[in-house]
């Protein structure tokens, strides 16, 4: 995770607003959040493999 104090505080908001909504956050999530905050990571290709992942598991065989 990073050392910045900002990103640090961004990411337990973060985390904190999903656990509200009951939503498990694992350390390797908050690792993944401070990444797109810290611009390490690209939030769309990330978005885009969640997806691709999520239809993977739900499709529905024909």
């Amino acid at each position: 995770m990073s050392d910045n104090p900002q990103t640090i505080f961004k990411v337990s908001q973060v985390a904190g607003c999903l656990r509200m909504e009951g939503i498990v956050v694992s350390q390797y999530d908050e690792t993944v959040i401070a990444g797109i905050i810290d611009g390490k990571i690209k939030a769309d290709e990330k978005r885009r493999l969640l997806v691709e992942h999520y239809k993977k598991q739900n499709a529905v065989i024909r």
